[in-house]
């Protein structure tokens, strides 16, 4: 992965050197900390102290001028566990706001999330900033522009329904209790519904290969975009669970 355009022009403030543990523990009451990332699953974190136990730590504790550990939690954290000194490298920063953002490119550059994670740390990145646009938060995260902007998409569309969800419900008729109906097989309907998903795929495809598309994208985006994106969103997640490669088939015509 090329190094986060976020880091042009922001070089370490002199190179990493060894902090011993008296030091580590005052470093670790600096407030307030910087975590973006989801915690380490135990086994995860119990990996990373196996082979700190043997390698030591060789990726050094990121922190800004005032002490606070901006990339490198899990590792401070088990060097001061395990009793043993600790590479620290210092980093400027202007102030609270900019120390996040180092604080998620340097996690992001670093950690492997997982699609669900990721989508996470964009959707605090999101709130955190919501200003900001799709391509400032994709390189914090380093992720693509068009995948903030389906995490977008979807918040705001779980808003609208929300907010839709929340009003009065005077007045509205009550719902015959539905009749209980055999289920077909899952797969049929699988399926039939693939089949049926493919015709408003190819339907889509061709809109979008429309000469009219891109003068009409804004008027697109603000009607569409949310059932599209969820769409995507959860044809994703399904074919993870499948196990299937979603480029597998490209350019198949069946």
């Amino acid at each position: 992965m090329p190094p986060p355009e976020h880091d042009e022009g922001r070089p370490l403030a002199g190179a990493a050197t060894n902090v011993n543990i008296t030091d580590l523990h005052s470093i670790e009451d600096a407030e307030p900390t910087f975590q973006p990332m989801p915690e380490l699953a135990p086994e995860e974190y119990e990996a990373l102290k196996a082979d700190i136990t043997a390698n030591g730590i060789i990726v050094p504790v990121v922190v800004d001028q005032h002490g606070r550990v901006l990339d490198g939690h899990n590792r401070k954290a088990i060097a001061v566990e395990l009793g043993i000194e600790c590479p620290v490298a210092v980093r400027e920063v202007t102030d609270d706001d900019d120390a996040i953002d180092l604080a998620v490119t340097l996690n992001c550059a670093r950690r492997h999330l997982s699609r669900e994670q990721v989508r996470e740390v964009i959707a605090n990145e999101i709130e955190r900033r919501p200003d900001d646009s799709d391509r400032a938060i994709a390189r914090r995260v380093g992720c693509s522009p068009s995948t903030v902007a389906m995490v977008r998409a979807l918040a705001a569309g779980r808003a609208q329904v929300s907010n839709l969800d929340s009003g009065p419900a005077a007045g509205r008729p009550v719902a015959a209790e539905p009749v209980k109906q055999r289920r077909r097989p899952l797969p049929d309907a699988y399926r039939d519904n693939a089949y049926r998903l493919e015709k408003v795929v190819t339907s889509l495809s061709n809109l979008h290969e429309d000469d009219r598309f891109t003068r009409n994208r804004d008027s697109i985006q603000h009607f569409g975009a949310y059932y599209v994106a969820r769409a995507a969103n959860e044809l994703l997640k399904m074919l993870d669970e499948l196990g299937i490669d979603r480029h597998q088939y490209d350019g198949d015509s069946e």
